[in-house]
This record gives structure tokens, sequence and C-alpha cells, in this order.
């Protein structure tokens, strides 16, 4: 049904929360057999006209992620109303604030649907009725008895604020300012969920701050609430006391499950690591003398661990549980969500029946964790999930029983999840059958299903592999390799790493074969300091690429219908967003051969390095349903490539050229290719009156009006080592088949200037 809430919550310190909810109903599916009131449908037009409306300022609607049937909108007034007369004012303000706009838009769809029958007000009868239930319920609070406020217990929160173990820069730098500030600002902007975790944070509660997967860097109490600050790249903080400072190493992995910041069960781990220690056993008293239960014996390691538990969170000795599940990317594309975001799935398929393995589903709980697999044609490891709800009947569809009563239809059971964390490594399913741990893998050896137990070690496996904790280690790339690998001097590679981190976007510009892609990749390789290629995406641009190939359009499917595919670029752009800890690469090779307006469309102010956060996220053309709006994180770098010898090619538009900045690239035809020709087994003769020639040449190029600098021979046609036909027979062909066709195109009005400058780079060879 379409529903209206104003909720109130009572908390356990006798203050009041307030929020506003809005469910509809969305269209009547296929199934003619669906059971839906006659005032539910149709509905979407009215979220439209919800959504349309000219709110006043001070109300947030947040859109909740598209479920099976309902859309939802929600708006948070306040957590922590401290009296009663508090919250009756301000539920006075928030109808003011809410019902106007509500009634208009009621009003408005009302008026574009003749045959809906929603949009009622209640008669004073059913008010009536309505109120008389409701002072039953509350009889004691309309009496102002209140039951005493039971005392809040301390809770214990984990914050990650290093991104590696034994990195500690971050940890340093707040330790001594005494505050905490999670790492939303480098992994990523904090979710609705994440948010609401941060206004649950009391003073008095502790903080663990960790590091990598087992490291605990120190432990404080928090003396404040959060508050934000938007001059500091990590803008979340809070006022701490730090009582223990030295680091300490919990056994296994304990901190896989990587969040920047969140309930902790691990405090009882913690708690034993420091109490071994006994120079920290002092100030670990200081955090026992406030728990709710007493205090334990500074001398007595186990007794502090047990009566530990008394203020330890109601779920800490739970161990979750490990699952697998398969999802179909048509139904639900991972990437397209953010962490904290939930989706439901259902324990029946299309037709009504259970599930492969129906068991699995009765048997998730609150807290368990996840992988995320998606399907053909992805197969590949996406994130990990948490379960936040475990099967329930869902609330938006019922079913007349008969009698005048309605009941929950137990076809429309569903589990809830939400994105726990993105991946670094989107395993594939190749890589997963390779791995030994994984031999007796129930999800790699059914057929059929889709929720799947994994055991623990199994679970440990896949995950510390795809947040690459204990994947092989990639080749390092530094500075002296670069120089290794490019005929570039040092000054000229750091001027491009200063000219990309400067802008984020860089063009390489040059003649043929000056090795700008090549360049392009080691650059992106340096300042990563690591080989990663999964985080440089390579894509060529062409007269036919258009916006629906880069960003998003419709594509054809094996059905004969269309689908809303995502482009090479956000695909790669969601990477990033997710991922922020690390920088991402997307070079686009021959930029210019495209046409760059109609390829970026509304991305283009996206590019600019100043607009680089959500703050400036755009809504896409074709947009999802239930999708924010699109941005590019701040670790994304754009690196193109223009040849500048091709007439055919249009000018780069001044839009674009503004958001780029660009770097040419010469041919380098001096000693350290003569040096690199030598070690590929080149005579030093050859190799050296060679490069001399085409030297001569190029000179001549250059004076040529008709052509210029643009249109220099460059090194990377001379790169390509002998494969057999000799010395000789290796500079004959590179003049034969690469260097004489060019200068005939050159020179094609001039056929016996082409001639003589072909016949002037032959080298004779001594012996041969």
């Amino acid at each position: 049904m379409d529903l209206l809430d104003y909720i109130v919550r009572v908390n356990p310190d006798g203050t009041f929360g307030l929020r506003v909810e809005l469910f509809v109903a969305k269209e009547r599916p296929a199934d003619p057999k669906a059971q839906f009131h006659k005032n539910t449908l149709p509905s979407l037009g009215l979220y439209a006209a919800l959504k349309a409306v000219e709110w006043p300022q001070e109300v947030s609607w947040v859109e909740a992620p598209a479920t099976n049937r309902m859309l939802q909108l929600t708006y948070t007034v306040s957590r922590d109303i401290p009296t009663l007369d508090a919250l009756l004012s301000t539920i006075d303000a928030t109808l003011a604030a809410t019902v106007p706009g509500i009634d208009e838009a009621v009003a408005a769809h009302a008026a574009r649907t003749p045959h809906w029958e929603g949009g009622h007000r209640f008669t004073q009868e059913q008010f009536d009725n309505m109120r008389q239930r409701a002072e039953l319920r509350c009889a004691d609070m309309l009496a102002g008895k209140f039951p005493d406020p039971a005392p809040r217990p301390r809770v214990y929160w984990s914050a990650q604020v290093e991104l590696q173990s034994g990195a500690t820069g971050i940890w340093n730098r707040y330790r001594d300012q005494s505050v905490i500030r999670p790492l939303f600002g480098q992994l990523a902007n904090p979710s609705e969920f994440v948010r609401r975790q941060l206004e649950d944070a009391r003073p008095d509660d502790v903080v663990v701050v960790i590091s990598g997967t087992r490291q605990v860097l120190g432990v404080g109490i928090l003396t404040g609430r959060f508050d934000y600050d938007a001059q500091d790249n990590l803008p979340f903080y809070c006022s701490v006391e730090w009582v223990l400072t030295q680091p300490v190493e919990l056994k296994g992995n304990p901190f896989l499950v990587r969040s920047p910041w969140s309930r902790t069960t691990k405090w009882l781990e913690v708690r034993a690591a420091y109490a071994r220690l006994t120079s920290q056993r002092a100030a670990l008293a200081r955090l026992a003398d406030n728990e709710v239960g007493g205090t334990a014996d500074d001398d007595d390691e186990t007794g502090m661990i047990e009566d530990s538990v008394v203020a330890y969170d109601e779920d800490a000795s739970v161990t979750p549980a490990y699952w697998w599940l398969n999802i179909n990317p048509k139904f639900w594309k991972v990437d397209d969500f953010e962490v904290g975001q939930e989706q439901t799935w259902t324990t029946h398929n299309e037709k009504g029946n259970k599930r492969n393995v129906y068991a699995y589903f009765q048997q998730v709980r609150p807290g368990d964790l996840v992988i995320g697999y998606e399907t053909t044609p992805t197969k590949r490891v996406k994130a990990i999930l948490e379960i936040t709800e475990a099967a329930h009947a869902s609330e938006e569809v019922e079913v007349e029983d008969g009698l005048g009563t309605n009941s929950a239809d137990p076809k429309s059971e569903i589990i809830t999840l939400r994105v726990k964390e993105f991946v670094r490594e989107e395993l594939t399913l190749q890589q997963l059958q390779q791995m030994t741990e994984l031999a007796q893998c129930e999800p790699l050896a059914a057929k059929m299903g889709s929720l799947y137990q994994l055991t623990p070690a199994e679970f440990t496996a896949i995950f510390t592999r795809a947040q690459r904790i204990t994947a092989p280690t990639l080749p390092a790339y530094t500075l002296a390799e670069a120089e290794q690998d490019l005929f570039l001097t040092t000054d000229a590679i750091k001027h491009l790493q200063v000219a990309l981190k400067r802008k984020k976007n860089l063009i390489v510009q040059g003649p043929p074969g000056v090795g700008k892609t090549y360049v392009a990749r080691r650059l992106a390789w340096l300042q990563m300091k690591e080989q990663d290629n999964r985080r440089v995406q390579l894509v060529q641009f062409h007269q036919s690429y258009s916006y629906e190939d880069f960003i998003r359009g419709w594509r054809p499917t094996a059905t004969g219908g269309f689908e809303l595919a995502n482009g090479v670029f956000v695909d790669f752009v969601r990477k990033a967003q997710h991922d922020q800890a690390h920088d991402y690469f997307f070079i686009i090779d021959e930029i210019n051969r495209g046409n760059l307006s109609k390829i970026f469309g509304e991305l283009l102010m996206l590019l600019e390095a100043d607009k680089r956060s959500e703050q400036y996220a755009l809504p896409l053309t074709y947009r999802k349903e239930g999708e924010s709006a699109f941005y590019l994180p701040p670790n994304l770098y754009v690196i193109g490539t223009m040849n500048t010898a091709d007439r055919s090619l249009a000018l780069v538009d001044y839009a674009l050229r503004r958001r780029f900045t660009f770097v040419d690239l010469v041919p380098l035809l001096g000693t350290k290719l003569v040096q690199h020709l030598v070690s590929q087994h080149i005579p030093a003769h050859l190799a050296t009156e060679a490069i001399q020639r085409v030297e001569a040449l190029n000179e001549t190029i250059r004076k040529d009006k008709n052509l210029g600098d643009g249109f220099l021979i460059g090194h990377s046609y001379f790169c390509t080592p002998p494969n057999g036909e000799g010395p000789a027979g290796w500079w004959d062909a590179i003049i034969q088949h690469d260097i004489a066709p060019l200068l005939r195109e050159y020179w094609f009005d001039d056929k016996e200037r082409a001639t003589k400058a072909i016949a002037a780079l032959q080298v004779d060879v001594p012996g041969e």
C-alpha cells in the first residue's frame, strides 16, 4: 500500500527519535495472480510527484535502494530529542514542513490519474478509532509514567585509519591531536548507514584503531560527538582521550572485513592482547573502571576478560556464518550500489517455487558475511556482503484470507543484505577454481542455486585473495625502472608526473612512433609504484565511438530485446569509487579521433580536478531506477594520447583542452637508443650510422613548411629487435616496410624527393 508514517522512537536513555517514511507501490507486475489492494496501483507517478516537490531546506529525503515492489523515501528529523515537550514541538514543525508538499504531490498525481483511488485522508471516525487504540497502547506514557531509562552500555567501535599493516602516518598525526578521523575521505564517502553509526557514537564509548587485518595501533575513549570539518580530506572527526598507544597484533586475521567506522565484535581479543603487556595494565584498568558491571583485578588477565562481557555488544559472542551468493547481473548489478546500501533477495524464484537449498535461506542471520559473485556474463567476485535481516515476509505484499483480514504472502519471503565492502581484485571463476583451499567448495561444484554455505577457511581464502592480503606480490615499478624503460631523461619523467598529479588529466601528444601509449602506461605504474594492470584501463577512440559505448546506452540482448548497459568508463569509475585508497588510470589512445563532446556528454565538467567529489555529482542521461548521481572520484586519472601527424583528425575543442594539461613527446634518437640497439645484437656501427641518418631525415622534415615537428620519425620504429633476419635485413625491412611508405605519404606530390630521402637511409653493413 501507499503509506505515510511519522515514526517516534523512544531511546533507551529516555530521549526520542523522529523520522518520516513514505512507501509507494510500483506498477502492477505481469503476474495476474499477484494480490494488490485496488488503492495501491498505479503509483509510480506519485513517487515522481513527491520527488518533484520543492521541499523546505530542512526536509532531506533519502531515497532507498530499489526493492522488489516498493519505493521508499525517508526523512530522519532527529535521533536525539531530549524531552517530550521538545518532541511535540518537533512533530508540529515536521508536519508543517512536510504535509503541504505531500498534499501537493497527491493532488498533482490525482489530476493526472483519474482512476487512482489513493491519496485519501482518514475520516473523523477512522481517526478516532486509531487514536483510541494508540491511547490504550500508550496509557502509561500519556499519564506521565515513564520507566527509568536504562543506562546506555558502553559501545566499542573500530576505526580503520591506516590502509596497510605497518603504516603509522595518519595514526601518529591524530594521536598527537587527540582526535579520531575515519578514512572516509580516502576509502569512500560515507553512506547513510555509516552516517547513522557516527551519530550513534557517544562520549565514553571506546574506539579501537586498527591497521590491516590484525594490528591494533591504540585504544581511546570518545570525549565528544562526531563533527564535520570540510577543510580536511578526512572530514569526520571526534575528540578522543587516547588510553593505550602501544601497537599490538592479534592472532589470525580478526579484522578481515574492514570498514572506516563500525561496531567491533573483537573487543575481548583486543583487551586480552593488552592485558598480556605488563606496561599497559595500569592504562587498561582505566577502561575497565567505566564499564557497566564493575571492574576487574589488574593482575588477573582472565578476570578482566570475563568481566568485560557485561559491557560487550550483545552480538559479540556470536560467530558469523559465511555464505556465497550467486547474483544475476540482469537483476542486480553490484557495481551500481554503494557501501552500506541494502538490497533484498527473495527465497522463492519468479515462479513462486522455493530456491535450491531453501534451508540455507532459513539459516542466515544478521551479521553473517557473504561473498557476492556475479554470474554470467561477469563471472567474478564483486563484493563482500552482510546479512542485515534474516528471512522474513516482505511488508510489501499481502493477500486476503477470505475472512476480511490480510496476511503476508509466504512466497514474498526475503532476506536483506547490504554491501559491506568492494573487493580490490575481482577474482574470476578460473582463478577461484585454481585455489587449492576451494577444492571442496560447494558453490564451485554445484550446477544450480544461488545461496551456498562456506566454511570459515574457504571464506578467509577468498577474502584475503580478493583484497590482495595474501595475493602474489606485484612487480614494483620505480623511477630507476622508468628511466631504464623509457628514453626520457629523469627530469622529463618527473615533469610528466607533476603534470598528471596537478590536473589529473594529461594528454601526451607527438608524432608517430614516439611511444605515447607506452609512456602512458608506465607513467601509471610509476605513480602506483607497482605494475598493477587491474587499475589501468586502455581504450581507443575512433570516429564511430559514442556516448552509449563510453558512458551508458541501450544494447541488444540475446533474446531480441534491449538492456541499459554501462560503458567501459562508468564500469571503471565504479571500481575507482569503491577503492579510493588506490589510484586508477584510464588511458584513451588516439583521443582526438573521436567526437569528444558526443562521447563525454555531461561528464565533461566532472573531469576538472576541483570537481572530483560527490558534491558535483550529475545524473546520467540514461539513469537506472534508484540510482544516485554520478561523480568522478579524486583517485581517478585520465591520460590521453594524440597523434599530431594525422591531417584527417579534428582539433581538440577548447572545452576539453582546458581540462587537460598537454605534454609533447619528441623522437629520442640519442645515446640511450644506440645502447638499446647494441643490447639487441645490432652492431654498434650500424646502430650509430642508422640513427644519425634518421636524425638528418628528421631535420629535413622539421624544415618543411608543409610538415614540421608533428611529422618527425619516432624512435619506436627501431625498438623491435631482429627476428632471425640478421642486422642488415632488420634495417632494410624497417626502411622498406615502415619508413618508406610514410615518406611517400608525406611527399605524395614530390616522388623524387621521397625517393632520395629513402635512399639516404641506406647503410652499408661490413661483411653482409
